[in-house]
């Protein structure tokens, strides 16, 4: 199992390279602000107030492009509804997508957190077979 999700990281990571950074940059954007969109008004709003002199930290496989990150800062102010302290940062080990670390929750919108779950349900699988 373990050799096969290595595998499956590696072809990813060579596929996504094929990608502009900025094309990706967008699409995991769209993802994020149809997720908050989405979510219940009481666990955005505890979110969002969670936010009250923390950090939110948007996590991405490779660097954002400045316009990239600018266009996120904008966006996720104006999906939040309020100016908030945003923080970059990079890890290779989530292939693509995006985390965004809130000061009290990680929401997980990557290939590392699907594969997580794959992992689990198949391990899952294997101990009740």
């Amino acid at each position: 199992l373990e050799d096969a999700i290595g595998k499956l990281k590696q072809n990813a990571r060579r596929l996504l390279d094929e990608v502009p950074t900025g094309l990706r940059a967008e699409a995991w954007l769209e993802r994020i602000e149809a997720h908050l969109a989405g979510l219940p008004e009481a666990e955005r709003r505890d979110l969002t107030e969670s936010l009250d002199g923390g950090t939110l930290t948007v996590v991405t496989a490779t660097p954002l492009p400045p316009e990239s990150a600018a266009a996120w800062q904008e966006r996720l102010a104006a999906t939040l509804g309020r100016e908030t302290a945003l923080a970059f940062s990079v890890d290779p080990e989530i292939i693509a997508g995006v985390e965004l670390h809130f000061p009290t929750a990680i929401l997980r919108l990557s290939w590392r957190g699907t594969l997580e779950q794959l992992r689990s349900e198949i391990e899952a699988h294997d101990r009740t077979a």
